[in-house]
């Protein structure tokens, strides 16, 4: 009898606290606000610190046209990593974001590539990766993964053979982390 009053007495005090658990307050603050001229992306990136990272798109309401960008922020003012005006057609993708703030990207540059990987904080931009006709790669996943380090992991396909990988940069040569034809992977570019 003295167990079985043990355990009602154990179950009834794990009931309580986790009832009390879930009476938790939470609290949220909003990033960015979405308007008819700020087009918020998909699938924002959050940091272990609250900074989140997202794509947008600004249309100029007297002229329809669109630029589309990566932006960071935390509650307060918003700062651009990368816009149109770096040189790019396009931005798309989701963004990765580290614990310094640093954010990883996919973009279409303007010129004769197809795609750029690259990394900003809201400065100047460091190239990760490019694809096109005379580079390495022919074409990448829009989707990349940042680390505290400043490496950028990355899928994409190779130019030479049409092989399929997963690879790694900070701004200098890249690392091929797995190819294809030369792993137990069966080989997708899926996002890393």
């Amino acid at each position: 009898m003295r167990l079985v009053a043990t355990f009602v007495a154990a179950f009834a005090l794990s009931v309580a606290v986790a009832a009390t658990s879930f009476a938790a307050d939470y609290s949220f603050r909003t990033i960015a606000d979405g308007s008819d001229t700020l087009f918020l992306g998909q699938c924002p990136a959050i940091n272990n610190l609250g900074a989140v990272a997202f794509a947008a798109s600004e249309v100029d309401p007297e002229t329809s046209d669109s630029e589309d960008k990566i932006l960071r922020g935390s509650g307060g003012a918003l700062t651009t990593i990368a816009d149109e005006s770096d040189g790019f057609t396009s931005i798309s993708g989701n963004p990765s974001i580290n614990d310094f703030g640093a954010v990883g990207f996919d973009a279409n540059p303007a010129g004769p590539d197809a795609e750029l990987i690259a990394r900003g904080s809201g400065g100047p931009l460091t190239e990760i990766a490019r694809a096109g006709n005379a580079q390495r790669f022919d074409s990448f996943t829009a989707d990349v993964s940042l680390n505290n380090l400043g490496r950028v992991a990355f899928t994409g396909e190779l130019n030479a053979d049409g092989d399929e990988g997963l690879f790694e940069g900070s701004g200098g040569p890249v690392a091929t982390r797995y190819l294809a034809s030369t792993s137990d992977f069966a080989g997708s570019i899926s996002p890393p």
